[in-house]
């Protein structure tokens, strides 16, 4: 068709920085495309692409259109004669609150009121499809061009379009409702049950109760100044904000299930158990959601996503303590063998019949790792569910003049606790890969600030972590510190923070990241399967004692990222300050081990 028109286009300075590598997903009324990242013209760290003038031209980012909070500069090129011009367009999982076209920021209010075309739009106006479908599509164009022309006549100087785009779910004020007032004093708070009907009327409330597709869809609150005691398990809810206490009952087992769960406020909490009275029965925290569920902005502060647990006042949880976390191999383990043989004695209590373990690889092949399950332990001697499919080193090596020594046996670290905080599996959360997150962080609402603090200890995260929100700013990690600041030890006002002999159970994301975070301890943790990261600081003074990281998948390989060249670790120290690192140890990272820059001598 000799009628049919293409504009090259080209991406710079973008964010998130994991869509670095990943191909541009095109598609329109003719079809589809991908093109990769790549570092050639028109810029030399981005994506390139010739498309069709007159029909939207709709793209996202291979396996990251979940992610709403993006920025980009764009360029549209050839745009020289009278009618040229290119309409670009996202379709959003989640709806903006912001949108940024060349500096302006605005919202939907001005939007066009149809989809732009060159007759009835000017460059760089835009239409907005509403909240049912969530798409944006606006034009670059040759109109209000200069007509300021080269020496000697010919085409206009300038022959394409520059547009810097942005776009927000929720920047600031409007996020989220004020917490409500504190109950008035003399109602009777120290004691109410989550059961009792009545101390739910007492506060002027109804007790939740789910609705005809088994969940409860009104937000769910406990108000400040309330200690309410949850003595059982609730039906799945959307949304649970604590501006009170929420204690969860110690007599059996319990659960809260929930899309997204906020503690906000100076007096705030989720409590089960103390370091000193550990939780005793079988706790599980579920939050629920994929890459669809509405997420959570927040006012001044971080997009605390969904599938989340906020923690804007105090965490405490803290399951029995299940004593050495992890030990290495007295002997090797050979590929069918069903037994295997500890370095040290560990407590049968919790070491014992269907807890799972990871066993971590010796060999040149990072997936040689086996999860198993303990069928039976005798002393040191732990017999497994199935047979090792692989050999596991468990002796120590020297040199031939007996000179030097090394421990090269494998690890082998407990991942069952009975405090789990679970991300919900669903039929796609392979694809997505999107699992909890919780996060410890702060925001400003209303000229009031919150603060988060947690002490977690014997807790197994379980599916945590969401994949595609790796940078500081936005760090979807299993457990993200987030602007948390200074952690006091033994503050008589709990404001201090610390994770202990803990499991991460399978996560899509990293396991722990601490960023702008001080002198919080993580010590004695098992993590297993993480991506990208395992551990990632970049706080001062925070403290990683005896923690083992056992298999980092690198993003590269995992998705098939042809140029990606980045070496991340299974502890990445790279911008921490005067962390103190004693006894760690890691395994099956499919690149760096251990990455940082090192300490300055004193």
């Amino acid at each position: 068709d000799s009628t049919m028109k293409f504009h090259t286009v080209g991406f710079n300075h973008y964010a998130p920085s994991s869509l670095q590598f990943n191909d541009v997903v095109w598609h329109n009324e003719f079809g589809s495309s991908m093109t990769p990242w790549r570092k050639k013209p028109p810029f030399k760290d981005g994506w390139t692409a010739v498309l069709p003038e007159g029909t939207t031209n709709y793209f996202f980012w291979n396996t990251l259109d979940h992610i709403t909070n993006i920025t980009y500069d764009l360029s549209a090129f050839q745009l020289a004669d009278e009618g040229d011009h290119l309409i670009l367009a996202h379709n959003f999982t989640q709806t903006p609150d912001v949108f940024t076209f060349n500096g302006e920021a605005t919202n939907s209010s001005v939007a066009l009121s149809e989809p732009p075309t060159y007759d009835t739009a000017g460059n760089t106006e835009w239409f907005w499809s509403g909240n049912e479908t969530k798409e944006v599509i606006y034009i670059l164009s040759n109109k209000d061009k200069t007509t300021r022309r080269k020496r000697g006549g010919g085409m206009p100087n300038e022959l394409h379009r520059d547009i810097h785009f942005q776009v927000y779910r929720c920047l600031y004020d409007g996020c989220l409702p004020p917490p409500p007032p504190t109950v008035p004093a003399g109602r009777p708070l120290e004691f109410l049950n989550w059961s009792s009907e009545d101390d739910w009327a007492s506060l002027d409330l109804t007790k939740p109760v789910a609705g005809a597709d088994g969940i409860v869809e009104e937000w769910v609150t406990i108000p400040p100044g309330v200690w309410m005691v949850m003595d059982e398990s609730p039906p799945p809810m959307v949304r649970l904000m604590i501006y009170g206490v929420l204690e969860v009952a110690d007599e059996m087992d319990m659960s809260i299930s929930a899309e997204i769960i906020m503690i906000q406020g100076e007096t705030a909490q989720l409590v089960a158990g103390t370091a000193d009275v550990p939780y005793q029965h079988n706790f599980d925290l579920i939050l629920m959601g994929n890459h669809e569920t509405e997420d959570q902005p927040l006012p001044d502060g971080p997009n605390l996503g969904a599938k989340a647990l906020g923690v804007f006042g105090k965490l405490q949880l803290h399951g029995l303590d299940v004593g050495r976390t992890w030990t290495r191999l007295a002997q090797d383990a050979m590929a069918g063998d069903n037994t295997i043989v500890l370095s040290e004695s560990v407590d049968p209590t919790y070491w014992t019949t269907g807890a799972e373990i990871i066993i971590a690889p010796t060999g040149f092949e990072p997936m040689e790792k086996e999860k198993m399950t303990i069928a039976s332990i005798d002393g040191n001697t732990i017999t497994l569910n199935d047979t090792l499919q692989f050999t596991h080193l468990g002796s120590e090596y020297s040199l031939e003049d007996g000179s030097r020594s090394w421990n090269i046996s494998a690890e082998v670290g407990l991942l069952s606790r009975n405090i789990r905080i679970i991300g919900q599996s669903y039929p796609e959360i392979g694809e997505e890969q999107f699992g909890a997150r919780v996060l410890v962080s702060k925001f400003t609402q209303d000229g009031t600030e919150y603060r988060g603090y947690a002490k977690i200890s014997n807790v197994e995260f379980v599916r945590g972590g969401q994949e595609g929100w790796t940078d500081a700013f936005d760090p979807r990690y299993a457990l993200a510190f987030l602007n948390h600041e200074d952690s006091v030890d033994n503050d008589e006002y709990n404001k201090e923070s610390y994770v202990k002999k803990c499991a991460f159970n399978y996560n899509y994301n990293a396991a722990i990241g601490t960023f702008n975070t001080n002198n919080v301890l993580i010590e004695d943790n098992v993590v297993f399967r993480t991506m990208e990261y395992g551990v990632r600081d970049e706080g001062i003074g925070n403290r990683f004692l005896h923690n083992l990281v056992v298999l980092t998948r690198f993003v590269g390989i995992h998705k098939d990222q042809r140029q990606n060249f980045f070496k991340r670790g299974c502890f990445y120290f790279k911008e921490s300050l005067d962390p103190e690192f004693k006894d760690n140890a890691a395994a099956g990272c499919e690149r760096a081990g251990f990455a940082g820059t090192g300490h300055i001598c004193t």
